[in-house]
């Protein structure tokens, strides 16, 4: 079988690169990387943050590559209590939140998200039981930035276990556009009561990619940033070993 994997910052994948021994490509807009593993062909690919980086991405490697199943990965932030750094979530339905309801500010129901099922994902996450600690939750995909208390108010109340990303509705509606099966799991980094600085997310250029020397940069011209660097690498750093063991329980059962 063939797999592409999908994150969009190279702390999400890293674990994943050096383990599975994968090789880098030749040279693109984006990462990617090339391996073998339990007879199946995996490609991974860093494709930068936002929608218009996933689908591009996306549909360089179908054209490309082919492949049989997309796996989204990557980091989110748990919009419910009691959740920890590395807490593991799956989704048999991914959402949105469009841009003209969030407008309204009114409180959202179920009805008012767009939202995309993903078919036969229970079947194959089932495989995993016993494996790795994977809990099943609502998988909210944001467009823009926003913050979690901002979020939390016009949330339905008929969410359960909801985390919040910025890609994975999106690589679900191409993919099962596509007649491809479609996987996405993702990894906590910061709990409910947790704001990452949204100066955080402006260390990336404009294709998404992150940047070093933009990060540096931001943190020497604001060093109350750091304390909040380091406690979301510390925890980054749990998460992103996480989906590797998610990542490779996954591919050893297909």
């Amino acid at each position: 079988m063939r797999v592409a994997i999908f994150s969009a910052f190279p702390q999400e994948i890293k674990p994943i690169v050096k383990n599975l021994k994968a090789i880098k490509s030749k040279s693109r807009p984006f990462s990617l990387f090339v391996a073998e593993y339990s007879s199946n062909e995996i490609i991974l690919v860093q494709s930068g943050m936002g929608r218009r980086n996933a689908e591009t991405a996306l549909d360089y490697v179908l054209k490309e590559h082919n492949p049989d199943l997309v796996l989204s990965v990557g980091f989110c932030g748990a919009l419910y209590s009691g959740a920890a750094a590395g807490d593991l979530i799956w989704a048999e339905r991914v959402f949105l939140i469009p841009e003209d309801v969030l407008k309204s500010g009114a409180t959202l129901k179920r009805k008012d998200l767009c939202s995309q099922e993903i078919p036969n994902v229970r079947e194959i996450v089932s495989r995993l039981s016993g494996r790795v600690s994977l809990r099943e939750g609502c998988i909210l995909t944001l467009e823009r930035y926003m913050k979690k208390s901002e979020i939390k108010k016009i949330l339905p109340d008929d969410l359960c276990f909801t985390v919040c990303d910025m890609e994975t509705f999106f690589l679900a509606k191409a993919s099962i556009q596509r007649g491809l099966s479609f996987i996405s799991i993702r990894s906590i980094t910061d709990r409910a009561d947790e704001e990452i600085p949204p100066e955080l997310f402006h260390v990336t250029d404009e294709s998404g990619e992150y940047r070093l020397s933009r990060a540096l940069s931001l943190l020497l011209r604001k060093p109350k940033l750091i304390r909040h660097s380091i406690k979301l690498g510390r925890n980054a750093s749990i998460a992103s070993k996480n989906l590797w063991l998610a990542v490779k329980s996954l591919i050893e059962v297909l």
